[in-house]
């Protein structure tokens, strides 16, 4: 062991020369280590230096430096816990939350290099799935993460709400709204003692601005929200919400964006305070999108310049509102075609495609199904409320008065034949 501890710390050089090494060199020295490592037995890797107190081979290697040798020794470690060939009683606690592995894993997973790593593959994975494991044993023994073991201390009110917070800003970054909009929930809704925390008005005022991102319109409040709860979030979230109605209704009544601008740059310093200037230019750019998705509500095709005019900060900028269509087109935010027609952007014709035209054959049919069963539904109301109106008392009364009308204008002659007739289908109908 003590001869072989030099050949493992000989590759990479420390400290690193200030030039750095070509990369064939070190291709050629960290192949030299994985062969050297391959050659060593498991057991000699676990075993301690001679001399002194024999030192583990873990506690000298340094596994951002040295860390293709500090993986191949801890995995024999592990295989070695793995295979029982440890003390009574360690096999069961070595590679858990406070064994004497755990924190060796950790803090190779915290700061290995990941140029060496690509040379040991097969361990790495060995570490990685020893870790899911352990985990996941941790988490089925219910009595071991409690204050008591040391591994955590009271969870207070403030933890939970912290927890919803910062989950619902992680889907935030992902762009997963609807998880995002889940977390933020179940912190705005969490019972306050007296009024809502800063943690939660902070959760409501991310949730208005991703409900824009994720529908572009103004989320109303979660159903289960109490009333004092209400009337906390609306007075101290008035910009935020302004900005969210502004949105929805520039949108939907085809305003442009001009007042989302103003309302937007006025609150500049609340944006900047609460750490949402990044959500908020992010509102300001998926505007833009809903203004396009929202004309081919009204409209089957329009042209560049009508676009550009009703949704481009820009009006007059057709090339750049080209551009910006056929961009949304390829990335599949808009279900549409471009209708080139000469050079002059100006001219050119977006055409939105049926929501059919996307679909599969599968979803077509199903769609198909889902509209034959609305026109079945609606058929049956209208027999319905044509059998309501023939029985009414007014449609009755419309009748008589119907007949009455046609008695009068009928010459007397044509009124005898008509009664003759009606006598007729009388007799023959009750023979």
């Amino acid at each position: 062991m003590d001869s072989l501890l030099p050949q493992l710390l000989s590759f990479p050089p420390h400290p690193s020369p200030i030039i750095p090494l070509p990369d064939a060199e070190v291709d050629r020295g960290l192949r030299r280590i994985v062969k050297l490592l391959n050659e060593v037995p498991a057991k000699k890797l676990t075993a301690g230096l001679s001399g002194g107190d024999g030192g583990d081979l873990l506690d000298i290697l340094d596994p951002s430096i040295n860390s293709l040798p500090y993986l191949y020794v801890l995995v024999a470690h592990i295989n070695s816990v793995s295979s029982g060939k440890q003390p009574s009683g360690s096999k069961n606690t070595a590679l858990l939350p406070g064994g004497r592995l755990w924190d060796p894993m950790l803090r190779f997973m915290e700061h290995f290099e990941p140029i060496q790593i690509r040379y040991g593959g097969a361990e790495f994975k060995r570490l990685v799935v020893a870790i899911e494991v352990a985990a996941r044993k941790a988490a089925m023994v219910s009595n071991f993460i409690t204050p008591s073991s040391g591994f955590t201390e009271k969870i207070s009110s403030k933890d939970i709400l912290q927890y919803f917070l910062l989950g619902g800003m992680i889907y935030t970054a992902l762009k997963d709204w609807e998880r995002a909009v889940h977390f933020y929930d179940m912190a705005i809704i969490t019972p306050a003692t007296n009024a809502v925390s800063k943690i939660q008005i902070e959760a409501y005022n991310k949730r208005l601005l991703v409900g824009v991102l994720w529908k572009g319109i103004c989320l109303e409040m979660p159903r289960t929200t109490t009333t004092p709860a209400q009337r906390a979030y609306r007075a101290t979230s008035k910009a935020y919400e302004a900005v969210a109605e502004i949105f929805q209704d520039s949108i939907t009544k085809e305003k442009g964006p001009r007042q989302l601008i103003l309302e937007i740059d006025a609150g500049q310093d609340i944006w900047q305070e609460s750490s949402n200037v990044g959500l908020v230019k992010q509102v300001f750019t998926s505007f833009r999108r809903f203004s396009v998705l929202n004309l081919g509500k009204t409209y089957s095709s329009l042209p560049v310049a009508d676009v550009a005019r009703q949704t481009s900060p820009n009006p007059n900028d057709f090339s750049e509102t080209a551009n910006y269509l056929q961009w949304l087109i390829s990335t599949g935010q808009l279900n549409a075609s471009m209708i080139e027609r000469g050079t002059n952007h100006q001219t050119w014709i977006l055409k939105f495609n049926e929501e059919l035209e996307s679909m599969s054959e599968a979803q077509q049919l199903q769609e198909l199904k889902k509209t034959e069963a609305r026109i079945h539904d609606l058929s049956s109301r209208i027999t319905e409320s044509d059998q309501k109106i023939g029985l009414s008392k007014e449609y009755l009364e419309w009748c008589r008065k119907a007949e009455a009308k046609v008695k009068d204008e009928v010459p007397g002659i044509f009124q005898d034949l008509a009664d003759d007739y009606i006598h007729d289908e009388d007799m023959m109908t009750d023979g």
